[in-house]
């Protein structure tokens, strides 16, 4: 369906064509955005109008996405300025050739690491973008069931996203058939280190170190698996990823796990020396003036005992 389109500069008409209609009822973009994050802009862009009538205003939807990843990577982007919070950009049109949309973005370098729901929802409110295409100026303005964000707003989100350090919530198709992970280097410090059998499966889990992580430091995941016992258990299932990137937890993690093979060796019989040599030789590094900690639960364990 076409609909006319007029310009008008200075009350003169200058320009009239026909461009294609699109429905009010549009879907809104799922494919490549990461869930948390969707969920998060359709709780922000969702409203109600009237009791009866529900309407959702789109920030993304996945055509604009999608030609914004190809604007991106056949280098579209002509110009581009950033500072830490704000960034204008020069795209080329896709529709005519040689012609520049000027895209403008504020707040897209987040005052901290995004890591909570409410984090993410405050900072997608502070977002603000614009862009001097039609798509932009008519159905961005608008903002009833239709995208906020152009195809040229998308290309300088791929941009920032990936060469700069906005928080990664748009997903290539790449990534996506990969695995949410596969953006970052890992790597495998353990492998395959298996639980207790149950029932119908067999858990295990691997450690990996998360580097070039886009949005967060270099961090440390664990992704848990599992094996059914029987032909009749499997079933497809996917890794789940605790991923820690605060240095705190981490240490939290370590003492809690050496207060646990602590207390491992000694329900097998072994001696204060013989545990005193073990723990030393798993971090063998660390100077005796820091091992308080050791010592401190040695004492309380053996005091138990």
């Amino acid at each position: 369906m076409l609909k006319k389109v007029e310009k008008y500069k200075e009350g003169k008409k200058v320009k009239e064509e026909m461009k294609e209609c699109h429905p009010l009822n549009l879907k809104p973009a799922s494919k490549f955005i990461e869930p948390i994050w969707y969920d998060c802009i359709k709780e922000i862009f969702s409203y109600e109008k009237h009791p009866a009538l529900f309407s959702q205003h789109l920030l993304f939807l996945d055509d604009r996405i999608e030609e914004g990843l190809r604007l991106y990577r056949e280098n579209k982007i002509k110009e581009l300025v950033k500072t830490k919070n704000d960034v204008m950009a020069l795209v080329e049109s896709s529709s005519q050739e040689g012609k520049l949309h000027r895209v403008v973005i504020k707040g897209w370098f987040p005052e901290k690491l995004i890591r909570f729901r409410y984090e993410i929802i405050k900072y997608l409110e502070n977002l603000t973008v614009s862009c001097d295409c039609e798509d932009f100026m008519i159905n961005g303005k608008y903002r009833t069931n239709c995208s906020l964000v152009c195809k040229h707003i998308s290309a300088v989100f791929w941009w920032l996203m990936q060469e700069a350090e906005m928080p990664k919530f748009f997903i290539t198709p790449e990534e996506k058939e990969k695995g949410w992970y596969e953006k970052s280097k890992a790597l495998e410090i353990a492998t395959h280190l298996e639980g207790v059998s149950m029932k119908k499966y067999t858990p295990w889990l691997n450690v990996l170190l998360l580097k070039d992580f886009k949005g967060i430091p270099t961090s440390l995941a664990l992704s848990i698996h599992r094996e059914a016992t029987e032909e009749r258990y499997r079933k497809e299932y996917k890794p789940v990823w605790l991923t820690f990137s605060e240095t705190e937890t981490v240490e939290k993690l370590i003492r809690a796990i050496v207060q646990g093979y602590i207390e491992m060796l000694v329900s097998r019989g072994k001696s204060e020396e013989e545990i005193k040599k073990a723990v030393s030789n798993l971090v063998p590094f660390v100077p005796k003036e820091r091992k308080g900690f050791f010592k401190l639960l040695m004492e309380k364990i053996f005091r138990r005992k």
